[in-house]
């Protein structure tokens, strides 16, 4: 009888070690289906936030487009070329009145400044250009006419390397005419 009462302390205490591991699992599956469910909350609540944005940025851009004296809708080809502040593109050096900065008044600043025809584009238009990006009309230059536009590059190389390339380019705002 002693060693029946044994088997079953025994039995009783594994059991109980097997209860303690199952409950703990099954806590741990109850902790991982709380933190799933945070998450799709907090993925819809990021949604909500993210699609709000692009409404506001929208009404933004509406807004703005809708201010602005003419938008084009469609793509049109340009000749790009590319310019750096080098005497060979401004006829300036360093050190000169103006230097690096464009007709507008601003300074030159690669990813933003191009120069183009004040006739078709004015300052402050606002272009997309295709494999380029986005771009602010800023600059003016005496052998842009018409549908050239002249990109600006900090480094001399690169400019060279650009080129001279036909692209699509897109207005995204109209500047003012003087």
């Amino acid at each position: 009888m002693g060693s029946f009462i044994l088997f079953l302390l025994l039995t009783l205490s594994a059991n109980k070690s097997e209860l303690e591991g199952v409950m703990k699992a099954q806590e741990a599956a109850n902790t991982i289906h709380k933190q799933s469910v945070q998450v799709e909350m907090l993925d819809k609540s990021e949604k909500a936030i993210v699609k709000q944005e692009q409404k506001e940025r929208a009404t933004t851009s509406k807004t703005k487009v809708s201010n602005s004296s003419k938008v084009a809708t469609e793509w049109k080809t340009y000749t790009v070329t590319a310019y750096d502040n080098g005497y060979e593109s401004t006829q300036k050096r360093p050190g000169d009145k103006d230097y690096g900065i464009t007709k507008s008044g601003e300074k030159t600043v690669e990813g933003r400044t191009v120069s183009a025809d004040p006739r078709v584009l004015p300052l402050g238009t606002v272009i997309y250009i295709e494999n380029v990006g986005e771009r602010v009309v800023t600059d003016t230059g005496w052998a842009i006419k018409g549908r050239r536009l002249d990109l600006y590059f900090e480094s001399h190389k690169r400019a060279l390397q650009f080129g001279k390339q036909k692209l699509k380019v897109k207005i995204i705002k109209m500047g003012v005419k003087k």
